[in-house]
């Protein structure tokens, strides 16, 4: 009985290890690309690898990444406009993601 009791202990904990490794490293990751976005660094600086893995998952944190990642791209695109307007690029055409895309629509107001 000692037998079982110890080998059911051992599973719990190894599961629940393998469990929380699973749910850590796309938290973590996410984490990390939103403290970037924080200071300006538009980057997700995280192994292609891991956001794959993550983008991939068919859970609620598969669509947070890919979520996530969406926003990044976004994001770069209109910082690649700003760059472009603010070098005098005035004929930049910028077409709103929804009407609610404040920053497509004021790059819309801009030309």
């Amino acid at each position: 009985m000692l037998i079982v009791s110890v080998a059911g202990l051992l599973l719990s904990i190894g599961l629940g290890f393998v469990i929380t490794v699973n749910i850590r490293t796309p938290v973590e990751a996410m984490a990390k690309g939103l403290q970037n976005m924080r200071q300006g660094n538009l980057n997700w600086d995280v192994p292609e690898q891991v956001r794959e893995s993550i983008v991939l998952r068919s859970d609620e944190l598969g669509i947070a990444g890919e979520s996530f990642q969406s926003t990044v791209h976004y994001l770069q695109e209109m910082a690649g406009i700003a760059s472009r307007i603010a070098a005098g690029d005035l004929t930049v055409k910028v077409a709103p993601r929804s009407e609610k895309d404040e920053l497509g629509i004021a790059f819309c107001k801009n030309g």
